[in-house]
């Protein structure tokens, strides 16, 4: 689900615009000056969620025991998801699917 359409358009440098995202889902960023590079806004509904290091580790901190349904996306393949039911010292290992 896309989660905003925007465009902020050209403006010099040293000027700064805020766009607000209201709902959740993945905002992809174009320009129009290096149409090789992407960029993403991923927002997600949950005060729960992280973001990958170089190799691709993260850990959540302060997650309540409980069940949850977990979501694990990255660009240009489909999202994954599970359920999973954490207790201290939970640990999850996602692995993407060989393409």
């Amino acid at each position: 689900m896309m989660a905003k359409k925007f465009d902020l358009g050209l403006y010099p440098v040293g000027q700064v615009r805020d766009v607000k995202f209201d709902r959740a889902g993945v905002s992809r960023l174009f320009c129009n000056i290096h149409p090789g590079m992407a960029a993403y806004v991923v927002v997600v509904d949950s005060p729960y969620y992280a973001v990958t290091g170089r190799r691709g580790e993260f850990s959540l901190a302060g997650v309540p025991s409980g069940q949850y349904t977990y979501f694990a996306w990255r660009a240009g393949t489909a999202t994954i998801s599970g359920k999973l039911t954490i207790a201290p010292n939970t640990s999850l290992e996602i692995q993407w699917p060989v393409e």
